[in-house]
C-alpha cells in the first residue's frame, strides 16, 4: 500500500502515469535509477537495473533491482 506505483501496466497511458505516481509518492531528490542491461528483440525489450529512493508517507528508504519488460508497437 505504501508503494502504489508498483503494479503491472499495459497501456502507454498507464506507463506514463507511473512516473507521475512515482514523483507523488516518493521524495524526488532522493530518487536514483540505473540501467545495467538493455536487451532488444524486435518489438520486445527488457531493461534491468537498480532503483532507490525514499517513500514520502513513511520516510523509509528503499533500494533493489528491477526488471522492466516492454513491448513497443507502432
Amino acid at each position: 500500500p505504501a508503494a502504489p506505483w508498483i503494479r503491472p501496466r499495459s497501456t502507454a497511458a498507464e506507463c506514463a502515469a507511473q512516473f507521475t505516481e512515482l514523483m507523488e509518492y516518493t521524495v524526488p531528490k532522493d530518487a536514483r535509477a540505473s540501467v545495467d542491461t538493455f536487451l532488444v528483440d524486435g518489438a520486445e525489450a527488457v531493461l534491468m537495473g537498480h532503483v532507490s529512493g525514499t517513500v514520502r508517507a513513511t520516510g523509509k528508504s528503499f533500494e533493489g533491482p528491477f526488471a522492466l519488460h516492454l513491448t513497443v508497437e507502432n
